[in-house]
């Protein structure tokens, strides 16, 4: 008996209907695989996880949608960095394609990303390769916030070394004029003169001594901004250096406190001799802001 479609037209129908349904159902579920682990890629992002650690972490999900190897390989702030999971590279290379990727965060870290697969083509391999676009996207991303995380940490360290380095300056060049103020005293009122001079001059240097105590002990705060009266800053300043300074005029400033001191010794004449203590000094010129 021959088939003639004319006359079968239903049951072509029928059969053609039903591989669609076994495909359209293939299909979705593949779909419902590919979105959990997305979903499982998605929520590494809000994690902690150490860039390094994230592979390990994204691995199963790359497994789940056919990925059969995962190398990585590269430098590491200046540390040889390597790592593999899953089957090597000679082993799964025989059953699919093979891809590498680079990923870099400027000239720190520099990762070579290999992965193999074990289907060459189709939808599977398409939903595959998405999912290693999105763990590439998550790696790189970490990587970024990681440099600059750390560039941001130093350069408030550098800061706040440059500031902890004025600091002791002041607080060197100060103990220095007063051993050379007692030194050259040789009479009672010389000595005498030299302690009261002292004496004015010790809460100004116990206050820096306090401030680069608390810098040295613990996270340092930057305060706020407020009005400083240019001319009291600068007597206090300048006593404290053992120079005595003439001013005219009233001039005011919205400038952090720790500021201050920074900016006082880049212009401050440091070309005085030690024992100029008394004697006028040329005006400042302005600080370059």
């Amino acid at each position: 008996m021959e088939f003639d479609v004319r006359t079968n037209l239903p049951l072509v129908f029928l059969a053609a209907g039903f591989t669609l349904w076994v495909t359209s159902m293939a299909l979705a579920r593949r779909a419902r695989h590919y979105q959990a682990s997305m979903q499982a890629l998605l929520e590494l992002a809000g994690g902690t996880l150490e860039p390094l650690d994230l592979p390990a972490a994204a691995w199963p999900a790359l497994q789940a949608a056919g990925w059969s190897g995962l190398q990585w390989a590269g430098d590491w702030y200046g540390q040889s960095v390597q790592g593999a999971l899953g089957a090597p590279p000679v082993l799964a290379s025989g059953g699919g394609g093979q891809q590498t990727h680079h990923v870099h965060s400027g000239d720190e870290v520099r990762l070579a990303i290999t992965l193999q697969h074990t289907v060459p083509r189709g939808e599977q391999r398409l939903f595959a390769n998405q999912l290693v676009q999105v763990f590439l996207l998550l790696l790189e991303t970490r990587l970024r916030e990681r440099t600059g995380a750390l560039s941001a940490a130093l350069a408030e360290r550098a800061r706040l070394s440059l500031y902890l380095q004025h600091d002791m300056r002041n607080l060197a060049q100060w103990v220095m004029w007063v051993s050379t103020d007692f030194a050259n005293a040789h009479t009672p009122s010389e000595l005498l003169a030299a302690a009261e001079r002292l004496r004015d001059n010790a809460p100004l240097a116990q206050t820096r001594a306090v401030r680069l105590n608390t810098a040295l002990g613990k996270t340092a705060q930057t305060a706020p901004p407020r009005v400083v009266a240019l001319d009291e800053a600068l007597q206090e300043a300048a006593s404290l250096a053992g120079i005595e300074v003439d001013t005219q005029g009233q001039a005011t400033a919205c400038i952090a406190p720790s500021c201050w001191p920074a900016r006082w010794t880049t212009c401050s004449p440091t070309w005085l001799p030690t024992g100029a203590r008394g004697a006028a000094c040329a005006p400042v010129p302005p600080c370059n802001r």
